[in-house]
């Protein structure tokens, strides 16, 4: 009889156990150091896929900036190099859009800025082009929406637009 008394206390202390780290699992302090579990709290945030972007053969200078527009379900690269298109922009799923290479001379950083209505990324040019030095803002076609001068010791990021010129949603730097 005392086995069955020892098996049913071990069972109520256990239960016990998972319910008090059921409800103290949120704390950081026990998560991270009495239970060691924060590896089931953390959120993917990046994820390998080998098939993007659907068409690779538009990648033909040095990528050097990404910049994602998620209310839009955009991607737009940034790419230097000699006869490059120096924007790419492409669904999320990796399906190429478009791509312009006008006023913009050597990409050095970038960010989407958008509004569901008004798609637009903020690029800065360090080149020697008719836009060196200034952060460029650009619809989702290409069509140059915005300039702004830009410190030489701030040229890699870019600071956001004015409130009056664009409302931001999302900033998303890479």
């Amino acid at each position: 009889m005392a086995r069955v008394w020892l098996c049913a206390g071990g069972a109520g202390c256990l239960l016990a156990f998972l319910v008090l780290h059921s409800h103290l699992s949120g704390s950081p302090v026990l998560r991270d150091f009495v239970f060691q579990i924060s590896w089931r709290t953390e959120d993917v945030l990046y994820r390998l896929d080998v098939g993007w972007p659907k068409h690779p053969e538009y990648f033909a200078g040095a990528t050097f900036c990404v910049a994602v527009d998620s209310p839009n379900g955009l991607v737009y690269v940034a790419q230097r190099g000699d006869d490059v298109q120096k924007v790419l922009v492409f669904t999320e799923d990796g399906y190429f859009l478009r791509a312009w290479n006008h006023t913009v001379d050597t990409p050095h950083g970038m960010f989407a800025a958008s509004t569901p209505q008004e798609p637009a990324v903020w690029i800065t040019d360090v080149g020697s082009g008719t836009c060196a030095g200034v952060c460029v803002a650009r619809a989702a076609a290409g069509e140059k929406a915005h300039l702004r001068p830009c410190s030489r010791s701030h040229v890699s990021t870019p600071e956001p637009p004015d409130p009056v010129c664009l409302t931001i949603h999302e900033v998303t730097y890479f």
